[in-house]
């Protein structure tokens, strides 16, 4: 059952153009290590769990996405969303303390502390620190070699407490026994060396959603799968996003016109339809949620879009009867109204912008000659009243 959901958790993947990776072993260290690489800005996750082991392996933001369903959670229905962004410069503990203190101190019978201040005041002595870097740079014998010496040291600090612990923890310190089995060297070389190969071949920009393969998709896995229902669905989901990834596709690579959607998410399939699909701006605003970004309000041709999805489409199921339909659906045809950001709009159409910012100023004109007419006609009816 698990095999089956993972192909078609990647078929899903696939038709959406998402570049996806299998996890060679532990998927939380394949992610920590992406994000330590820059191959992955971040990691998004509703498993508060897996915050620690994601920063014990290098990553460098963890995005915590509060799951809706979650009894803790408050009801924000209508309210924008927000996600907590953990970043490992921002916390209090290095990777190095990390590991020393919620690994190497908390293995059973290694470090009989019953205080982890005691731990943590280990770590800004620099034993954390001295310990992971030869652990980093060192061969496993060498390793061997030199945790003697550094175990030494460490029961030296924790008998003669120096000022960096107060007078009640140093009192506690004393009684602290390490084993001669500290630190596992197995854990410290998992931890400080993961044995996971990291590709750098991942091109996020390389794909793009296939709409026929998206149609057929939803053809074969869903109940509503009939052309006119997928068409009428599409309107709402996926067209806006559709918009934006052309948008950003020739931002990326503007020598590409952005008017030849049919080849960017086509894939194999071959559709003859072609067209400037951005027909006019009509409005713009300033978003109050993201920073009042400038916004316009532009009239998209969906022609293309909906001839892209039925292509995928072969016709075999049959629709509802006219009956059953709750009311008369969209023409999937009419114009499509949607906020997109200016700064993708004058990339892909400056021609638009310009008539527009052009017919502001010509309404703005239009006020100014107006209001410089209704005083000169206010100044000319008190004369008149004067005489």
């Amino acid at each position: 059952m698990e095999k089956e959901l993972t192909s078609s958790m990647k078929e899903l993947a696939e038709v959406f153009g998402i570049e996806h990776w299998t996890a060679s072993a532990d998927a939380v260290i394949n992610l920590a290590l992406l994000n330590a690489h820059g191959v992955i800005d971040g990691i998004l996750t509703d498993d508060l769990e897996a915050f620690l082991p994601l920063f014990l392996y290098s990553a460098h933001t963890v995005i915590q996405n509060p799951s809706s369903t979650h009894r803790g959670v408050p009801n924000n229905k209508g309210k924008q969303e927000q996600y907590l962004v953990h970043r490992l410069a921002d916390l209090r503990y290095n990777r190095a303390s990390l590991i020393f203190i919620s690994r190497l101190c908390t293995q059973t019978g290694a470090f009989n502390c019953n205080f982890m201040e005691i731990a943590v005041k280990l770590t800004r002595l620099g034993f954390a620190d001295s310990l992971l870097k030869v652990a980093t740079t060192m061969t496993r014998p060498e390793l061997e070699a030199f945790i003697p010496t550094w175990r030494a040291e460490l029961i030296q600090e924790l008998a003669a407490p120096s000022d960096a612990f107060s007078p009640s923890l140093a009192q506690f310190a004393q009684f602290a026994r390490v084993s001669s089995f500290f630190p596992n060297v197995d854990m410290l070389l998992g931890y400080a060396n993961p044995t996971i190969t990291i590709s750098h071949d991942i091109q996020w920009s390389r794909r793009e959603p296939s709409l026929p393969a998206l149609a057929s998709m939803c053809k074969r896995y869903f109940e509503w799968g009939w052309k006119s229902e997928i068409v009428k669905r599409f309107r709402t989901i996926i067209w806006p996003s559709i918009v934006m990834h052309a948008m950003r596709r020739y931002a990326m690579a503007p020598e590409q016109p952005v008017f030849t959607l049919g080849g960017s998410f086509a894939r194999s399939q071959h559709v003859g339809v072609d067209n400037e699909w951005i027909m006019k701006v009509m409005s713009s605003k300033e978003d109050p949620f993201f920073n009042e970004e400038l916004l316009y309000y532009v009239e998209v041709d969906p022609r293309m879009l909906v001839y892209l999805a039925e292509a995928g489409v072969k016709g075999t199921r049959l629709p509802l009867p006219e009956w059953k339909v709750p009311k008369e659906p969209v023409n999937p045809l009419s114009p499509l109204k949607l906020w997109l950001p200016a700064v993708f709009v004058r990339e892909a159409r400056p021609d638009l912008v310009q008539v527009y910012e052009e017919s502001l100023a010509l309404k703005a004109r239009k006020r100014e000659t107006s209001q410089d007419e209704d005083q000169d006609e206010e100044l000319i009816s008190k004369v008149r009243d004067k005489h």
